[in-house]
């Protein structure tokens, strides 16, 4: 059973929460009530609940809490550090959370969000150490810097919109084994998923055009990295402290270049991937400038010419295809997840 699943109240058998407990200015309310479970009403002296305020739970002892329909924002620090939070019912309508809203809520084990929710802001669950399931329901266009750092979620699935992974999005995530990036994605930032030391492998969307310096950062337990047919930019250390092995594969199919064991080495020594294949080909100065030659470079240069350890296996496309999938169903069954989440 998700977590998600295991509910510890059952908030349509519960009644609204007296409106005395709240604070209302212009739809956005605060909390001053001593309950442990808030159900918030729709309706305050007249005023429709289209927020809840900056700070308004903040350091509460606050257990479980339930939003009515019309809520549409979480503002900054809602629920800072709320450290007995253990449930929250969004609803669907939620369009944005703000920043710090749920960081440190200590007690938080699992989140799943409204399929109208499209903003998560910087922090929002940074520091939720118990936070094992996160669950994507629709497609969300911003998710800040940390916002899920230092969770002990297992594996996630990035909605599709997303174009770009916020600096240090799941870093010092040490539970973090699995994840899916969506096709949409287009940058990786800074740190995105440095010391995530229990990752297994990483997919590449195609669309990728660029990954952050340290993205991967000490993932030492990587297996499999698989890249687009293009490369992306590649910055200084995206893939430090990957293991060094003497025995690099590399497996090239129509649409991708798949490393597996990956070099640290090939990674860490220059802030330009491509230019340090150049480099160790040693071609001219004036040939590395060639944009043209850059894009086409690993085709024309295979991945074994440039690390003379790596062997090199040609795969086609259904080999591939089948080479992916066995191993995302082997992860996923060592896990116990469906392979869509």
């Amino acid at each position: 059973m998700l977590f998600s699943e295991k509910k510890l109240i059952d908030f349509t058998k519960v009644s609204d929460s007296p409106i005395d407990d709240f604070v209302i200015e212009n739809g956005y309310v605060s909390y001053k009530g001593i309950q442990e479970v808030v159900k918030i009403p729709g309706f305050i002296n007249g005023q429709v609940v289209k927020g809840i305020s900056r700070g308004a739970f903040e350091e509460s002892d606050v257990l479980a809490v339930s939003f009515p329909d019309s809520v549409i924002e979480l503002c900054d620090s809602a629920f800072y550090s709320c450290i007995d939070l253990e449930q929250i019912d969004f609803n669907e309508g939620l369009i944005k959370v703000g920043k710090h809203c749920f960081q440190s809520c200590e007690s938080l084990n699992s989140v799943s969000f409204p399929k109208s929710l499209k903003i998560i802001e910087s922090y929002a669950f940074d520091e939720c150490v118990q936070l094992k399931e996160i669950l994507f329901n629709g497609n969300i266009e911003h998710i800040g810097a940390y916002a899920f750092s230092e969770t002990r979620v297992v594996s996630v699935s990035l909605p599709e919109g997303l174009t770009f992974l916020g600096n240090c999005l799941f870093s010092n995530c040490d539970s973090l084994i699995y994840v899916d990036l969506p096709s949409t994605l287009q940058h990786i930032g800074a740190h995105s998923f440095s010391y995530c030391q229990k990752l297994r492998y990483i997919l590449i969307p195609e669309n990728v055009e660029s990954i952050g310096p340290n993205a991967f950062e000490e993932c030492s337990n990587i297996e499999v990295v698989i890249l687009p047919k293009k490369l992306p930019r590649f910055t200084e250390n995206s893939f430090s402290g990957m293991p060094y092995v003497d025995n690099l594969v590399s497996i090239h199919s129509k649409k991708r270049n798949v490393i597996v064991e990956s070099n640290q080495q090939y990674f860490n020594d220059a802030t330009n991937n491509i230019l340090t294949i150049l480099s160790q080909l040693n071609l001219t100065a004036e040939t590395s400038k060639s944009t043209s030659i850059k894009n086409d470079v690993v085709h024309k240069y295979p991945l074994k010419d440039v690390v003379p350890a790596m062997k090199y296996i040609r795969l086609k496309e259904q080999e591939f295809n089948e080479f992916y999938f066995n191993f995302r169903k082997d992860t996923c069954s060592e896990l116990g997840i469906p392979m869509n989440q």
